[in-house]
Order: structure tokens, then sequence, then C-alpha cells
């Protein structure tokens, strides 16, 4: 569940950021290109931003998803655990059909397929 006062608290920070920021609007481009100081700070505060604003999204999309599993049974979260460590191998390899990727499909696959629930799809 989206915690309201945790997003709340990151929307605050962020208008305070915004308000701090915004001392710097009327800087010549010519003045900032000369001010290091001017530039780190500048520079500093929207890192801050962006990085409040990816928080939120990786919390919404956080409890967004454990929204989704509540409530399936334990073979399922397996499921779904196998298939985010597929998911993370395969971008941390960068290949799609290595062995390792391929044995944690094959074992994902044959709990699905090796279900007598599953037998009611055969032909």
């Amino acid at each position: 569940m989206v915690d309201k006062t945790v997003i709340l608290r990151k929307l605050a920070d962020l208008e305070k950021h915004i308000n701090q920021i915004t001392e710097y609007s009327n800087i010549k481009v010519i003045e900032y290109a000369g001010d290091w100081k001017t530039q780190r700070i500048v520079e500093r505060t929207l890192q801050m931003m962006i990085e409040i604003c990816a928080d939120i999204a990786s919390h919404r999309n956080h409890a967004a998803i454990v929204k989704r599993i509540d409530g399936l049974s334990p073979d399922m979260i397996q499921e779904v655990i196998d298939f985010i460590d597929f998911l993370k191998l395969k971008r941390r390899e960068g290949i799609y059909n290595n062995r390792e990727s391929l044995k944690i499909q094959e074992a994902s696959l044959d709990r699905i397929w090796g279900s007598e629930s599953e037998d009611l799809y055969e032909l």
C-alpha cells in the first residue's frame, strides 16, 4: 500500500528544493557559466529533485507490486520470485539464451507444467 505520509514528506522536500532553486532563476547564462559555485548548487539541487521524483515512483511501484502479490499461494509467489531472478540475470548478463537463464526458466516452467491443475489444458 502506498504510504501517503512518505509521499507527502517527499513532496514537501521537493517543494523546498523548488523554492531554493528559484533564487537562481534570474541569473544570466554568462554569469552562471562563470560561477562554479552557483553551478554546483543548482546542479546538486536538480539532482536531489530528480532523486525525490524517482523515490516517489519507486515507492508507488513497490506498493503496486506488493498489492498484486498479496494473497497469492506460496507456489505462485515462488514463481514470481523465480521470474524476477530470471529478469535480473537477463539484464545482468545481457544474454538471453545462456545455460543459467535456461535453468531458471526450466525450473519455473516445470512447476507450472507439472501441476495437476494444468491437465485441463491438454487436448
